[in-house]
């Protein structure tokens, strides 16, 4: 049997002596266990003695670790960054027993999660958040430009937490899997629900706003797989099951849409940003949870109604396809598309029923190069592939169909959901019902508040699932009668504009003048006026880039 070992030397000052010991690194085979054992040069026979019995109870103990985690607390930059150097080439060493041993034996995991707790309470509360958006901070690197707290009150306490989570980060991504694992459990468990959780649920405005900016800014700055899926299961949960109205299996997320119709509106606003930067990360899981498994049953369509019309596009491909065997009718090879529900025939009904939605009258621009949709294209176009990429490995459905009778009946219990004709009640679940809500109240809130709401529809819409496509670009979709769909709420919206636009004394020109002004040309309107008109401009920008992302969709799947 082979044995392996590294040797160094550490040298222990204290008053009037000095001890020196040979560490010894060993491992039997891959498999065996790092041991980490003492060989004390004793001064004298008494020390001899009593070094023999020191060092007989001390083998098992992780003494280089040890050692290695006390230089964290070394007020020499260059000292703390060998010793994490130290701690990545221990982390990473692939013995399975070793990585557990340390796993579940020894305080790395708790030491490193606890000193983002210390890091933490050194940040002021007061701190602008788009201050913290703006800071690139990677650790063992020099970042004088962070470091310098002449930037704003705080920027260095924030540069050192956001250095330390990148260590952490990084530490996850280069250890032992095992090892990996139990880091991002102890971040989740001792900074994000002890510390960042609680901070959150205080009942201050200003704090939440913080709080908020803050957890969007670590989520952009972790990568690691094990570290980001603790993150996220904190945010989101990791239940996958549909939930019932008014009922949360996960409190952090049920607190986040509380947030979202916050009486503040830069609490709102920061709480719709963080759940942008949830769907950016295009995580399956995210996806699944806010969004697809209350869509997947397909319970939102009225299938009474497809027998005089054919509105949904993939049935209306359904029946194209039945016909394929027609001798009227030449099917070249290659020429059907890869999605009959992302690529319609009737893809100019839909693209029409979007741009048509607010009459000529009302649209804020006469110039042909803004009037259309074709500015968006190239933009959506670059995100969608993207988009595609990504979510690969996903395994979603082609196409827009009815699940099949015993996993729809399964899916449609009483223990899951309530039971409705021709299927189940339709719940669109409770972040797509926040987005609807507030997408309807679009004249009367402020612009920045729209505008993200409107970027997080474009993100759901570019995803390319079949339902969550139907659902969101269908307009000639037939929808249960309790079921609401974005097309519906953006009627709705439009509907409110129109009554109420054309009564200000030269609308023409004022909304003319509003769109100059969000390009940049700063003409004063009355504050009333204001929001009505910012939420056309919205509105019709709106609807060419959801034009836009049908049209790529449907020329990427045809």
């Amino acid at each position: 049997m082979e044995l392996i070992k590294q040797e160094a030397t550490v040298k222990n000052c204290v008053p009037g002596a000095e001890m020196e010991a040979t560490l010894h690194l060993s491992a039997v085979n891959s498999d065996a266990p790092y041991v980490l054992a003492t060989s004390p040069i004793p001064s004298s026979p008494a020390q001899d003695s009593q070094s023999s019995t020191a060092s007989s109870g001390r083998m098992e103990k992780f003494l280089l670790l040890e050692a290695l985690l006390s230089f964290l607390h070394s007020a020499d930059s260059r000292v703390v960054v060998k010793a994490c150097e130290g701690l990545m080439v221990m982390a990473s060493l692939p013995s399975d027993v070793f990585a557990r041993s340390v796993a579940c034996h020894s305080d790395l995991c708790t030491i490193l999660a606890n000193k983002l707790n210390t890091l933490f309470a050194t940040i002021p509360p007061d701190i602008d958040p788009n201050d913290i958006d703006d800071m690139q901070v990677n650790w063992g690197l020099d970042s004088p430009v962070w470091t310098d707290s002449s930037q704003f009150p705080g920027c260095r306490q924030v540069a050192a937490f956001l250095a330390w989570l990148d260590y952490c980060d990084q530490l996850v991504r280069e250890s032992h899997p095992i090892l990996g694992t139990a880091l991002a459990n102890s971040v989740r468990l001792e900074f994000l629900e002890k510390i960042l959780g609680p901070a959150l649920l205080q009942p201050d405005a200003s704090n939440e706003v913080f709080i908020t900016a803050f957890i969007s800014k670590c989520l952009k700055q972790v990568s690691a797989p094990a570290l980001l899926t603790e993150f996220l299961y904190w945010l989101v949960g990791e239940n996958r099951e549909p939930e019932l109205p008014g009922l949360s299996t996960c409190p952090m997320r049920q607190h986040l849409l509380y947030n979202c119709f916050h009486k503040e509106d830069e609490v709102s606003l920061e709480t719709l940003r963080l759940f942008e930067v949830l769907l950016q990360k295009r995580n399956e899981h995210v996806l699944h949870c806010l969004v697809l498994v209350y869509l997947t049953s397909r319970s939102y369509y009225d299938s009474s109604a497809s027998d005089s019309l054919i509105g949904s596009w993939s049935d209306e491909e359904d029946e194209r396809e039945r016909q394929r065997d027609s001798p009227l009718l030449d099917f070249s090879p290659g020429s059907s598309p890869v999605s009959r529900t992302l690529a319609p025939s009737s893809i100019n009904k839909v693209i029409n029923s979007f741009l048509f939605l607010l009459p000529q009258h009302l649209h804020s621009t006469t110039d042909p190069d803004e009037t259309g949709y074709e500015q968006y294209v190239q933009d959506a176009d670059r995100q969608y592939q993207a988009c595609t990429t990504q979510c690969a490995c996903y395994g979603w459905p082609n196409e827009a169909t009815f699940p099949e009778s015993a996993e729809y009946d399964d899916s449609c219990s009483s223990d899951s959901r309530p039971e409705a004709d021709h299927g189940c009640q339709f719940y669109e679940g409770p972040f797509l019902r926040m987005i609807f809500t507030r997408i309807a109240r679009l004249p009367y809130q402020p612009y920045e508040i729209n505008l993200q709401l409107t970027g997080l529809v474009s993100h759901l819409a570019m995803l390319p699932h079949p339902y969550l496509h139907e659902y969101l670009l269908n307009p000639l979709l037939p929808l249960r009668s309790e079921a609401n769909s974005l097309f519906s709420i953006l009627q709705l919206v439009a509907g409110e504009l129109m009554s109420q636009i054309p009564a200000m004394k030269n609308y023409k020109h004022l909304l003319y003048v509003t769109r100059q002004k969000l390009l940049g040309d700063g003409s004063d309107i009355q504050e009333e006026e204001n929001s009505l008109l910012e939420s056309m401009v919205v509105l019709e920008e709106f609807c060419k880039e959801l034009a836009a992302i049908a049209f790529v969709k449907y020329h990427h799947s045809s």
